[in-house]
């Protein structure tokens, strides 16, 4: 707008209050970077008051789903973030080392047969982006290392 403070001292405190808010959007929303996937963050109240904090809406969404299944005695053992090393980290022959290969499950439970299940929620699912060929990739070795079908949601 390009007001000065004097202008701005003599406006209405309603008004000045305004402006203010405004400003603050306006520094905020450029200082927020975007999100890779465009997905909105999203806390669940757990039942002990804890705040458990999801990456999306439908990660969150799906935790419900599976907090409501693990009181009905449908699901045990419910884990979040689950790191699995799929391939350990080795020696070079220079010496450097590589790092390991670790794959990050969203959910893993135990169903009502005893079974080890694992889920990942995707908002999407495009072939041709570099992130979800990256996926296939850690899904397969899952399978080929563990012997878990990764369950996507």
């Amino acid at each position: 707008m390009g007001l000065t403070q004097k202008e701005i001292n003599r406006l209405s405190p309603a008004a000045q209050r305004k402006i203010r808010d405004a400003e603050k959007n306006r520094r905020e929303s450029r200082t927020t970077p975007a999100r890779k996937y465009h997905n909105t963050p999203c806390d669940y109240q757990m039942p002990d008051g804890s705040v458990k904090h999801f990456d999306s809406v439908k990660e969150c969404r799906r935790f419900a789903e599976l907090m409501l299944l693990l009181k009905a005695g449908e699901i045990s053992e419910l884990e979040c973030q689950k790191e699995y090393v799929l391939i350990p980290a080795t020696k070079r022959p220079d010496g450097k080392t590589e790092r390991a290969c670790k794959y990050v499950a969203d959910f893993v439970y135990k169903d009502i047969t005893g079974e080890t299940v694992v889920e990942d929620v995707k908002g999407y699912r495009d072939p041709k982006s570099a992130g979800y060929a990256k996926f296939v990739i850690k899904r397969k070795l899952m399978l080929s290392v563990f012997g878990i079908a990764v369950r996507e949601v």
